[in-house]
């Protein structure tokens, strides 16, 4: 039953283009990796129309090229993208605060429980910690705290 909502939940949300090329497979590796973007604080039903469409070009592209592909390298990645990489970012997508911050554990504890993802992971952590830092930096606040935070975000980075 879960899954069937979590299909039809992406059936609703999903663009047209996506909606007409549809198969169960297909809609099972989008509602996978909508739901691991959950688990990182990230609704795709929130996203902008951009990022939206490019959620689902992404999870096209993929299902269709390699199907082997883990859903939470497409998550970690996305996620990645979205936040850091992206022009037409939103917090409003984000489930709550500190979500960015947050995402370093979770991605962190998928690294632990499946070491393949090792590598993805550390990438989209090093790149979550390089935004931050650089935010950090440009916060108009007293020096002390934006070195605090700064710091504090780098013991965070390198506590693996």
């Amino acid at each position: 039953m879960k899954r069937l909502m979590a299909v039809l939940a992406i059936m609703v949300t999903a663009p047209k283009f996506f909606r007409r090329s549809v198969n169960v497979g297909k809609l099972m590796f989008a509602a996978r990796v909508s739901g691991l973007l959950f688990d990182l604080g990230l609704d795709v039903k929130r996203l902008p129309v951009l990022p939206h469409a490019n959620f689902f070009i992404e999870v096209s592209a993929i299902h269709k090229t390699d199907r082997s592909f883990h859903p939470k390298r497409l998550a970690m990645r996305f996620f990645g993208w979205y936040c850091v990489g992206n022009t037409n970012f939103d917090s409003c997508a984000f489930l709550r605060e500190g979500v960015l911050v947050e995402s370093i554990s979770i991605m962190r504890s998928w690294a632990a429980a499946e070491p393949d993802l090792a590598k993805a992971a550390e990438r989209e952590i090093h790149l979550i910690v390089e935004y931050l830092y650089k935010v950090f930096g440009n916060l108009d606040i007293d020096k002390e705290e934006q070195l605090h935070a700064q710091l504090l975000l780098l013991e965070l980075a390198a506590n693996k």
